[in-house]
């Protein structure tokens, strides 16, 4: 365990799981109503707090997967927690769109393309491969991707789901160091659904 706390800091896998869902060079703020939909801290299970990644991390595809050209958002909030203890981590963010249905369709499809990076994150080796999996319909529509990822050597595995709920798109992520809790990725999702409006 020590290895892997050297090779891999919890902020650097915050910051690599929220690259699929970040927002760079995003010019919109979230309105107030939006980010109140997000997850807060009580919201999760004992031992979990906010997390405040230190470092970023840009592998090709993998990238602002949720903005990109043509797929802007016109709203975004985002938020992510961590686990010390368990060097797990969870990010969620929630997004709108001019058109929310091709936006969502651009989504999908750009994740499903995107199954392997080999680049460097903080000067460290690290390879990301990903993959659709099998996942319960939520909202109007959803997708889930399976992810690998590799720093150093050290492995990392994050379960990821983008659902479109009326006109919002929500990407949820968890994963880190330890086995993905499958019950616990539910419960997060089923959370995070019923804070959501519909528009």
């Amino acid at each position: 365990m020590k290895r892997c706390l050297d090779a891999v800091s919890v902020s650097m896998v915050t910051a690599l799981l929220s690259l699929a869902i970040t927002f760079a060079g995003a010019t919109a703020s979230s309105p107030p109503s939006l980010s109140s939909e997000l997850l807060g801290v009580s919201a999760m299970p004992a031992g979990w707090s906010v997390a405040h990644p230190s470092g970023s991390a840009d592998l090709g595809c993998f990238h602002s997967l949720m903005n990109r050209p043509g797929v802007r958002p016109t709203t975004y909030a985002k938020v992510g927690f961590e686990n010390s203890g368990t060097q797990q981590v969870f990010v969620e963010a929630l997004a709108t769109y001019v058109n929310a249905r091709d936006a969502y369709q651009s989504i999908i499809a750009a994740m499903s393309g995107c199954k392997r990076v080999d680049g460097f994150t903080a000067g460290k080796a690290t390879t990301v491969v990903a993959k659709r999996t099998s996942f319960a319909t939520e909202g109007d529509a959803s997708a889930a991707f399976a992810r690998r990822l590799v720093i150093e050597g050290i492995t990392m595995r994050a379960d990821m789901l983008v659902i479109r709920k009326g006109g919002v798109i929500m990407g949820i992520e968890e994963g880190g160091l330890a086995t993905i809790d499958g019950h616990q990725f539910e419960r997060f999702i089923a959370k995070a659904l019923q804070r959501l409006s519909t528009r």
